[in-house]
Formats: structure tokens, sequence, C-alpha cells
């Protein structure tokens, strides 16, 4: 066999390569039959050893037209962590008082948004800058891809700081329309597409 050699960025040396190479033409392979060395050790590299990727930023673009409704959320002391900040986890509370708050003030809430409940899929948050205590948080929410079943709604949070708007917050999380007595997602109602702007 030679000397022991690295032949791959992995590390993997030249004896356990083969090996490997070996299992990948026995389990692998669709064919069964040998398989290059380098292609096996290769292959198995891409497969146990994949190529980690940077985690891109969350982008959110904003609809053009006019918010579903606005509101001032005051950032609270026990929104604040150690680092002397809002803490990361506060801005999910921060979205869901601004989400009731639009609720209520045409007289749904999460249980009935127009004859439907709303249950939380998914969410993305982009932290755009530091919120301190007391910082009086203007909230905007938009609505965008609103199908039969569930919508997005877009946050973005900002505050005024020496005379100039700072982008605090945007964000996005996905609504469902959910029935919680079968526990199934549940269809629309036209009430609340109207009230998306459907």
């Amino acid at each position: 066999m030679g000397a022991v050699l690295c032949l791959n960025p992995y590390g993997l040396c030249r004896t356990i390569a083969l090996v490997m190479a070996a299992i990948a033409a026995l389990f692998l392979s669709k064919t069964r039959r040998p398989i290059p060395f380098w292609s096996g050790a290769g292959y198995i590299c891409k497969y146990f050893y994949p190529v980690k990727k940077k985690m891109e930023r969350v982008k959110i673009n904003f609809p053009a037209a006019p918010p579903l409704f606005e509101t001032v959320i005051p950032v609270r002391i026990g929104d604040v962590n150690y680092g002397g900040h809002m803490g990361n986890d506060a801005f999910l509370t921060l979205m869901h008082e601004a989400r009731m708050q639009w609720l209520r003030s045409h007289g749904f809430d999460e249980l009935n948004a127009g004859g439907v409940s709303l249950i939380l899929s998914d969410a993305q948050i982009a932290y755009r800058a530091e919120a301190f205590y007391g910082d009086p948080l203007k909230v905007r929410l938009f609505a965008d891809a609103v199908t039969e079943r569930s919508f997005d709604l877009l946050y973005h949070v900002s505050v005024e700081r020496d005379g100039r708007v700072v982008d605090v917050v945007h964000a996005v999380v996905m609504m469902v329309c959910f029935d919680y007595s079968s526990r199934r997602v549940a269809r629309m109602t036209a009430e609340l597409k109207a009230l998306l702007g459907g």
C-alpha cells in the first residue's frame, strides 16, 4: 500500500478511503460493479462529510401596499436581557402582541378570526438594530402570500432615534387557519380573506 497519504480535503487517509470505496461499490452503487478508488472515496466524502454552507441573511421584501395595521409598543423591562438590549425571544412576544391588537381592532382574535382559528407555523426574523428599555417601537403589519388555508404576516419594526428612523426588526410569520377541535388545518373564511385585502 505504501505510505499512508491523505488524498482528500476531509483528511481521510488512503487506507480508509480504499475501504470506503469498497463499501460504496457494494452498498451505494446501482450497478454493484467496482467503483474506481477516487470516485468511490469522493462519493463517500460527500455522503458523510457534506460541505457546510454559510447561512444566508434573511431578506424580507415588504409589499408596496399600505400596511394592514400600525401600532406603537414600548420595550418593557422584562424584554431586556443581560446584554442591556431587547432579547431576541422578546421580539416574538412583541409580534404576537401586535398581531392580537390588529385582530382585536376588527373584533377578532386568534381563536375566532372571522369564523376560523389561527396557528403560527413558521417564523423568520432579521435583527437589524438594538432596541432598549423604553424605546417606543413602531410596528407595521403587512399581508402576503394569501392562500385558501394560510397567509404570511410581515412585520416592520422601527424606532425613531436621534431624529432618524432606525429599522430594528424585519420579520415574517406564516399563519395557518386551524380547527382546534379536530386538530386539522381549515379553510380560510371570506371574512378573514377580506381583512387581508383578498
